[in-house]
């Protein structure tokens, strides 16, 4: 009697001990300290937690992916949970290498980060995440989801957001940021005073399927390098180029001595041409989007919104001027410089993101 009483209570306790929203988290684990602490902060606010990691580099990059296996599955060790590595390569190649080397060949500028969240982070590894019994995705990234709606991170430095616009067309209510309200220096200190293995580890590079950094040499290992001509914008001949994927909008450097200071202001893929002009006929007052996403907001054409063309430029505020379907056009209030078809042109309110989606042309 008084051990059946005993394992009652003893059951009671547990239960009500046990977090009422109690999750089963698949935490996408990159081998490094950001992922590393979201799994610890997950499981510390009592979540059923697991460890998954893409290995998705070949190549060169080989090593690069297994150290990352090794350096997570080092890290849910540490924190006592159960840790799969799984194998994405071919789903990487195909979604994210083989759109960035087409890209260029088309005379875009790719986003590979875009597209690797659209496709990989929260497409395969959603789904893989479903298979193994989990509810919800968590990752590393700084930003945060509050009712549906995509914020910007509170640390201005790692805001990760405009990478992210793209949650937009995928199961946003199964995804989870636990950095979102974080700082990076606490971040490190946090890790650091969980004595995580991955605390020191550096931070990763732009392009994680190119080590070495070098993109030109990795297009031209799928893309035979072709000359064509560099001509002014009245169309005469000023130079020669070594390939249109060398370059982008608004860029200097490699155009050689052209008599003054030009920069790129357009790449034509059908003639193989780089079209160059003086600093100030880089600017522009309208962009066409597609590909177009929106968030929990009414966004109807007429609306201003702070857009952000590239990751690391101040937005600006512009003009909905038409909307059909996921094709999208703004004015800028102000015209804005070198506009490059293939980044992405993202849509905030405040710190909230009301859409995104890809530049596909500019307009004076």
């Amino acid at each position: 009697m008084v051990e059946a009483i005993y394992h009652r209570w003893l059951w009671y306790c547990i239960f009500c001990c046990m977090p009422r929203n109690r999750k089963k988290v698949a935490v996408a684990m990159s081998g490094g300290v950001d992922s590393s602490l979201a799994a610890a902060l997950l499981r510390k606010q009592g979540h059923d937690v697991l460890g998954i990691t893409m290995n998705q580099m070949a190549g060169d990059a080989a090593s690069v992916g297994d150290a990352a296996v090794r350096d997570a599955r080092r890290a849910a060790e540490a924190l006592g949970i159960a840790h799969h590595a799984v194998d994405a390569r071919h789903a990487f190649k195909e979604k994210v290498v083989d759109y960035f080397v087409a890209e260029y060949r088309a005379g875009r500028t790719p986003n590979p980060c875009v597209e690797c969240n659209r496709r990989i982070k929260f497409g395969y590894l959603l789904d893989t995440a479903r298979k193994f019994g989990c509810d919800y995705l968590a990752t590393g990234h700084y930003a945060r989801i509050d009712n549906g709606t995509l914020r910007r991170g509170l640390d201005p430095d790692k805001d990760q957001s405009y990478f992210l616009y793209v949650l937009y067309g995928c199961e946003i209510d199964r995804i989870l940021f636990p950095l979102g309200t974080m700082h990076k220096n606490e971040t490190r200190q946090l890790a650091t005073d969980r004595g995580l293995p991955t605390a020191g580890r550096s931070e990763s590079q732009d392009i994680c399927f190119i080590p070495d950094n070098d993109y030109v040499r990795f297009v031209e290992s799928a893309i035979p390098p072709r000359e064509g001509p560099i001509v002014d914008a009245g169309g005469t001949k000023v130079g020669t180029h070594a390939g249109i994927h060398r370059y982008t909008i608004g860029q200097r450097k490699g155009l050689g001595a052209l008599g003054e200071r030009m920069f790129v202001k357009e790449i034509r893929p059908e003639t193989n041409t780089v079209v160059v002009a003086p600093d100030n006929e880089l600017m522009r007052r309208r962009v066409t989007l597609r590909g177009f996403v929106s968030g929990p907001f009414d966004i109807i054409p007429g609306d201003t919104f702070d857009t952000q063309i590239r990751y690391r430029t101040p937005p600006s505020p512009a003009r909905m001027v038409s909307r059909d379907g996921d094709r999208v056009e703004l004015e800028f209030v102000e015209p804005v410089r070198a506009i490059a078809p293939g980044q992405a042109a993202v849509l905030y309110r405040g710190d909230a993101l009301a859409g995104g989606g890809t530049i596909a042309r500019d307009k004076r």
